[in-house]
This record gives structure tokens, sequence and C-alpha cells, in this order.
């Protein structure tokens, strides 16, 4: 897999995000200085919302995009025959929206089966979809996450679109990666623990700027804000979680593939 990256390895020099649980009430006198105590909450049910939803999601085409073509034919044919492996002909008669469905219910369990640095890489393509995409997609992103809904395909297919070929097919491959360890069932999954993630967490929402955390509180709350606010202050959760520590990049990362 080649996982040589056209942006920063995040285990190197780069930094990388994420939040979660009661961080506000431990760091409301730090971070709650423009958001009410009253609005701490949501903020970090919207944050763990953006950084755990799917960005990428999207069956072999519909399930990966519509980059799939775009791959060199021997990085498909090999690719196809990891899936053919697994899956034999079980998909050949099925609708798209069926292959998809069961591509994804061996991919998200599969996941937390891989090591953290594999997940910490795909953490990476996720930031670098919404840092390549345009403003009012990834704020389409934005709204969808903090809404509690499922990014449309069209912001899906977008996000997909912007990625190059080599973070395209490092996101494929790890993908892939995960239905085998899947159907495999070996190595076991790793979840993180409550204190860990809660750390993590904590530092991610320490590490945003005033301004994000009022434009999450109001686009919580219902309150128009410009897509760019938005589009910025999403993005500023990846590149605050790009800050931590391998570790809590990590935490972060696997947290992010736990459903």
């Amino acid at each position: 897999m080649d996982t040589n990256l056209p942006y920063p390895d995040p285990n190197r020099d780069t930094p990388m995000e994420v939040p979660k649980t009661p961080w506000y009430r431990r760091r409301l006198t730090q971070i709650a200085a423009v958001a009410t105590a009253v609005l701490a909450y949501p903020i970090v049910k919207i944050v763990i919302a953006v950084l755990a939803a799917n960005v990428l999601g999207g069956a072999v085409a519909g399930a990966f995009g519509t980059q799939w073509e775009r791959l060199p034919s021997d990085v498909r044919d090999t690719l196809e025959q990891r899936l053919t492996s697994v899956y034999g002909k079980t998909l050949d008669n099925l609708s798209q929206d069926q292959v998809q469905a069961r591509i994804e219910t061996d991919l998200i369990p599969g996941l937390l089966r891989l090591d953290d640095q594999t997940l910490v890489h795909r953490m990476t393509v996720q930031a670098a979809a919404l840092n390549r995409t345009t403003v009012p997609t990834c704020a389409a992103f934005g709204r969808a996450a903090i809404g509690g809904s499922a990014p449309t395909d069209a912001t899906t297919r977008a996000m997909i679109a912007s990625l190059d070929e080599r973070a395209y097919q490092t996101w494929v491959e790890i993908n892939v990666s995960a239905i085998e360890a899947q159907h495999r069932g070996t190595p076991d999954q790793q979840r993180v623990a409550q204190t860990d993630s809660d750390a993590a967490f904590n530092a991610v929402v320490g590490r945003l700027s005033t301004t994000q955390v009022s434009t999450i509180a109001d686009a919580a709350t219902g309150t128009v804000v410009t897509d760019a606010a938005l589009c910025d202050a999403v993005r500023g959760l990846y590149t605050a979680a790009f800050t931590l520590d391998a570790p809590s990049q990590a935490t972060i990362a696997r947290i992010d593939v736990t459903r």
C-alpha cells in the first residue's frame, strides 16, 4: 500500500484532529469564553459528528467513488482481485445499493482491525478531501454533520473527486484492507478507552480558535453562518487534531472509525 501521500505524513511533522464527551465542564474557562455553557454541550456533539461522519462514504465503483475508473488498470485489477478473493461471485447479481450495503457491512467493523498508523493515514486522506474541495461543499458536509445526517450523494461525490489519484488510491487500498481483515476475522478489533478519548478530544477542542468555537455553536443552534466560516471551523477540527502527539492522533483516528 502506497502511503506516501502528496501531503505531510501526520506521524512526522504534521498534525491532525478530533474531539468528544464532556470537555465543556473542564474547559469552559479556557474555550467557552466565547460560547455559553448552554452552547458548550452541543458543540461537543457536533465535533464528534463532523469528525466521525463518513466523509468519503459512498459500490465496487459505487462504494469507492467516481474516481475508480481513473486508477491505473493494473491497480484496479489488483484491487478487484483482492475483493473477488473475499466475495467471489456473491455480489454479481446485486444492485449497486445492495453491493454498497454489503461492502459497508464489512468495512466499518473491519476498520477497527487495522493498525494505528493505517488509520491515521486514512484520516489524513479525509482531511485532504475537506481541504481540497470547494468551500460550499465543505460547508455542506459540515451542516450535514452538525444536523446529524449523512452528507448528500452530491457532497460525497464532490469530496471524493477532489482527491488526487495517489490519495484516492491510498484511501481505497486502506478500505479494501479493512474488508479483508473483517473477512479473516483477524487481527482483533481495537477500541479506545473512554479516558483516552476524553483526553484526546479535550486537547483538540482546546486548540480551536474562539471564532471557530463560536461558529460551531451558532450552527448548532440554527443561527445562520456563512459557508466560509463554517468550512473554516470544520477544517480547523482536522488541523487541530494534527497538532497532537502521535498516540493522540491514533486515538482520534480509531475513534473516527468507531460506529
